[in-house]
C-alpha cells in the first residue's frame, strides 16, 4: 500500500511540473534539429563484386597467399582484401587518379601547406571514406562523401584501382562487377529524426529529474536549517 502511496506520489509530482518537462524536451529536441542540420550532408554508395579468379575460384583465397599482405600465414582472404582496401597504398594510387580539385578544393587551395602533407591528407580522407562488408557471397565497397554524386564515382573509381592493384602485382587474379554504384537518393548521415527522438527522450529525463529536484529542495533545504 505505501508502494502504491508513493508512485502515485511521483506521478502527482510529473503532473504537476508537466510544463517544466515539456518544455525542455522541445529545448533538447529543437537544439538536436538545429545542430543535425547544420552537419555536413554525407550519401554513400556501394558497388557489389564477385571475386574470382582465372579458374574461377575464390579471389580472397587467392589474395591469402599474396606476399604483399603478410603471406598465408593467419587471417583468412577476405580479411586481407578488406585490408587493401583500407590501405594507404591503394588511396594513394587512387588518389593520383581523382580529380584532386573537384574531391578536396579545400586542400588544393591551402598554399600553404606543401605538397608532401598534401598527398597525406588526401589519401588520408580517403582511407575514411571506404569500408567494405561480406554480403551473400559478394563484396560490398561503399564510399561515403558529401556529395551523392561523387560518393559513386569514388566507389566506382576504388573498384577500378583495386584491380589495377592486383594486377600490378602480376596476380592473376579478377573479379566481376555485380552492381556499380549509382548515386544515393537520400543521405546517409546525418540521421534527423532518430537524433531528435533521442534527444526528446533525454530532454524528458532530464525534465523529470529536475521536477523531483525543485519538488524536493525546499524539503532537504529545511532539513538541513532544523540539523544546523
Amino acid at each position: 500500500m505505501e508502494q502504491e502511496i508513493n508512485i502515485l506520489d511521483y506521478l502527482k509530482i510529473v503532473v504537476k511540473r508537466w510544463k517544466l518537462i515539456v518544455s525542455l524536451i522541445v529545448i533538447f529536441a529543437v537544439i538536436a534539429l538545429v545542430y543535425s542540420l547544420n552537419l555536413p550532408k554525407l550519401y554513400r554508395a556501394s558497388v557489389s563484386i564477385m571475386p574470382v579468379d582465372a579458374s574461377m575460384g575464390s579471389l580472397a583465397s587467392v589474395v591469402a597467399s599474396l606476399p604483399f599482405v603478410g603471406g598465408a600465414s593467419g587471417g583468412g582472404g577476405e580479411s586481407r582484401l578488406t585490408a587493401i582496401l583500407g590501405s594507404y597504398a591503394l588511396a594513394k594510387q587512387v588518389a593520383a587518379s581523382l580529380d584532386r580539385n573537384d574531391y578536396f578544393p579545400r586542400l588544393m587551395n591551402d598554399r600553404s601547406m606543401k605538397d608532401p602533407d598534401r598527398e597525406k591528407a588526401i589519401a588520408g580522407g580517403l582511407q575514411g571514406s571506404i569500408m567494405s562488408r561480406s554480403e551473400d557471397g559478394l563484396m560490398i565497397i561503399s564510399a561515403t562523401w558529401t556529395d551523392a554524386d561523387r560518393a559513386a564515382g569514388l566507389a566506382n573509381l576504388y573498384v577500378k584501382e583495386l584491380g589495377k592493384f592486383l594486377n600490378q602485382r602480376s596476380m592473376n587474379v579478377n573479379f566481376q562487377v555485380i552492381d556499380p554504384a549509382t548515386p544515393p537518393e537520400a543521405r546517409f548521415s546525418p540521421k534527423i529524426r532518430p537524433m531528435v527522438f533521442l534527444a526528446g527522450v533525454v530532454g524528458c529525463l532530464a525534465g523529470i529529474f529536475l521536477a523531483f529536484f525543485l519538488e524536493y529542495l525546499p524539503i532537504m533545504i529545511k532539513e538541513i536549517k532544523q540539523r544546523g
